[in-house]
């Protein structure tokens, strides 16, 4: 019988109120304490890398946050860049509809202009 079946026997007798029914050795106990600290060394390596990792991905996002925030700065002065283009693209038009008819009035006001 391996330990852990015994320790699990012992244990439901134990729970059950005839803790003497099953033969459980201080070795027994010994090695059961053994794994069980085993474990919780290995527990806390497994824990430990993963507050690692986590801190990793933790400094990997602010990074990322910070390349996010730096993008929304350059959107927002391209945006503005846009703007201003649009309102001197918006000029521009006006002012060769100006020389459209300056031209085609060439000199000459009044009635006598043709559209």
């Amino acid at each position: 019988m391996e330990l852990r079946e015994k320790a699990k026997k012992w244990l439901d007798a134990y729970k059950s109120g005839d803790p003497n029914g099953v033969d459980f050795e201080i070795e027994d106990v010994a090695a059961v304490v053994a794994e069980y600290l085993h474990g919780t060394e290995e527990t806390s390596a497994k824990k430990k890398a993963l507050e690692d990792r986590v801190e990793l991905l933790h400094e990997d996002l602010m990074a990322e946050q910070d390349k996010r925030r730096k993008l929304e700065e350059a959107l927002r002065a391209s945006e503005k860049a846009c703007d201003y283009m649009g309102s001197q693209l918006t000029e521009a038009r006006g002012k060769i509809s100006a020389y459209e008819f300056v031209i085609r009035c060439n000199g000459v006001s009044g009635a006598e202009v043709r559209p």
